[in-house]
């Protein structure tokens, strides 16, 4: 089997943790205006109280129209109903007045309330890094401690999450203030219908709406077909569990905790073949279980997913605490039952395997174990749950952020989690909408060379042979070069394959069918692609697979706007930010180039343990490499 070690790149925690605030909701602006339009009807009805009073005659309300035998009719003189009409004819007016401002302006209204939400001056640079200085450390003895120590993630997510957020609002609300064909084909319009409906408010009381119970009622039907009655226990074996996360990924195109993922070959570009390694939403719910924890809110969360999920007086647990080549026939027979006949595997045939020490642990643990056979069972129901409910119940959403402490984040979170679901369906439609964001594009290209000409001055100082076969090898690497190339038209044809949007019951339901449909697709071309689609939708996540078999720096385009990149910024801070997340991808691929052969296999080392038999001619190991152990866990 063709390992990919693991290497432990910076985890996406999409879990928006700003502590930013909405200025405003949807109900607090329709009672302003309500207010408005009831103050402004009642100053109309007291005009004409006023003018009947003064003039102490009676006015008819009288409306003129040719009856059946062509004679007119009118209100008798004796009408005195002249404030009545007025009031029912401003209630008429404010009527159409409301309608037509609800249809016309009420979504702007909610997603501007639910996007905006970031409070003036909470995106300071100049701020964040002062306050990350840490001046118990003396910067001679430790530089970085001095003046990162503040930045270092002490939450569990990156500490410039919310700069990130804070563009992605912005993209999302150029997309949604834009026309928004019904009927359009055209991916852009597919993709502003699809986070419209991911973000229309739902009701957060304990009683579902109708909309919202629809999303249930998918969710539940969502686990029985992958063969998971969680809340309740069931038996389960090895085979019967590799099953249910085979058929999670390569039918319903939604991993669960141990993802398969279908990609570009990485010695054979022209063929496709299959990845497996962690979801990367794990680190995630990692996240979340130890702050459920640290707050006592664990019982009660999953208390309240087991009720809802599987009626009254359900049991729950986490069940696990702590985590612990297709010759294996349990595993071929899994992938094959989900692959058409001319995909199929032999004992012969090979995968990618980016985490073998994390899966052959698992597999000791709890796939083969027979007495934790059933709790990790149950496990993966909690974590489907867990993954799935922020968008298929706004009940939910809002209960887990109550749990965790972070109620006022609502909107952010919520946000987050829809722009995740369009990059799991349409990665590169993502990446376009980001694109057009960016102020200049030069400036990508700019960091990036001087970060390689910075890297291959770094190895120089191992011997010249070293730096010079570095300079060869990095210029092979693009920077966002397929999402930065394509276009609109393109990507019409990329994403033809998805279904149409239409008369589809709740937003849960309808990414459902979207993922199910993108994982048939790629089914189909597993052997023979029919397309030359590289970011295909999971893989593209990992950013290893676009660094190895797509050459690919990545980028994100947040980086290159303000205010994390600006002109009055120095040199140094904007090396700092952006120039150091592109020296950790060169310095990862270089690994690979230097420490392993062509099937990504650790390339085997002497007994002295100083250096590898197989590195290119004239390099020779760093001193920083002591052993093969070393290199492996680096």
């Amino acid at each position: 089997m063709s390992n990919i070690c693991d290497i432990n790149s910076d985890p996406r925690f999409l879990a928006a943790m700003d502590s930013s605030r909405l200025p405003f909701t949807l109900e607090s602006v329709w009672a302003q205006r309500s207010s408005g339009l009831l103050a402004a009807a009642e100053h109309e009805i007291r005009l004409a109280e006023r003018l009947q009073r003064q003039q102490q005659q009676e006015q008819a309300c009288a409306t003129m129209a040719p009856s059946h035998h062509g004679n007119e009719w009118r209100l008798s003189k004796h009408d005195t109903s002249h404030a009545g009409c007025w009031m029912r004819y401003t209630s008429f007016v404010l009527g159409v007045a409301a309608v037509a401002s609800s249809t016309l302006f009420t979504a702007p209204v909610v997603f501007m309330a639910r996007i905006n939400s970031c409070h003036h001056g909470c995106l300071s640079l100049e701020h964040d890094l002062k306050a990350s200085l840490n001046h118990n450390i003396h910067p001679c003895d430790d530089f970085y401690s001095h003046v990162c120590s503040g930045l270092d993630s002490k939450q569990g997510h990156p500490s410039l999450n919310k700069y990130s957020i804070a563009f992605s609002r912005s993209v999302l609300k150029t997309m949604l203030l834009g026309k928004i064909p019904t009927l359009s084909k055209n991916v852009r319009a597919k993709a502003a219908r699809f986070m419209l409906r991911c973000l229309s408010k739902e009701k957060t009381s304990p009683i579902p709406s109708q909309v919202q119970y629809r999303g249930i009622l998918s969710l539940k039907a969502f686990l029985q077909e992958l063969g998971l009655p969680w809340p309740h226990q069931s038996p389960a074996t090895r085979p019967q569990l590799l099953d249910v996360i085979v058929r999670a990924s390569l039918h319903f195109g939604i991993p669960l905790f141990w993802a398969f993922y279908i990609g570009r070959h990485p010695l054979r570009p022209l063929q496709n073949t299959i990845y497996m390694t962690l979801d990367p939403n794990f680190m995630e719910w990692a996240r979340v279980v130890r702050a459920l924890v640290a707050r006592g809110r664990e019982s009660e969360y999953l208390r309240r997913g087991a009720e809802i999920i599987g009626g009254e007086g359900q049991s729950y647990s986490f069940m696990i605490q702590h985590f612990y080549n297709l010759t294996d026939s349990d595993l071929r027979r899994a992938l094959n039952g989900y692959l058409p006949d001319d995909s199929q595997f032999w004992p012969e045939d090979e995968i990618v395997n980016l985490q073998p020490d994390f899966f052959l642990n698992l597999d000791s643990t709890y796939l083969s174990l027979s007495s934790n056979q059933e709790s990790f069972k149950l496990f993966l129901g909690a974590y489907a749950v867990w993954l799935l409910s922020p968008i298929a119940s706004g009940y939910l959403r809002s209960s887990l952020l109550a749990d965790l402490g972070q109620e006022n984040d609502e909107a952010s979170y919520h946000s987050v989690k829809c722009f995740d679901t369009l990059e799991a369906i349409m990665p590169l439609v993502r990446f376009h909408l980001h694109l057009e964001a960016n102020e200049n594009v030069e400036r990508m290209r700019l960091v990036a060379q001087l970060s390689v000409d910075a890297f291959g001055t770094c190895l120089g100082s191992y011997g010249k042979s070293l730096r010079n076969h570095a300079y060869a090898v990095l210029a092979q690497l693009a920077l966002n070069a397929f999402n930065m190339t394509t276009t609109w038209r393109q990507l019409n044809r990329v994403y033809a394959y998805l279904p149409s949007d239409r008369n589809v019951s709740s937003f849960f339901e309808l990414y459902r069918r979207a993922a199910l449909a993108t994982a048939s697709f790629f089914a189909l071309s597993l052997r023979r692609p029919n397309h030359s689609i590289f970011h295909v939708p999971g893989i593209s996540q990992v950013l290893q697979y676009r660094l190895l078999v797509s050459r690919e720096l990545s980028i994100q385009y947040f980086l290159t706007v303000a205010p994390l990149y600006g002109t009055w910024e120095p040199t140094t801070v904007i090396a700092a930010l952006f120039g150091t997340l592109v020296s950790v991808q060169l310095a990862s691929y270089m690994r690979f180039v230097i420490l392993y052969n062509h099937r990504f296999q650790m390339a085997a080392c002497n007994v002295g343990l100083t250096s590898c038999a197989t590195l290119p001619e004239g390099v020779q190991m760093p001193s920083w490499t002591s052993s093969c152990q070393e290199l492996h866990v680096a």
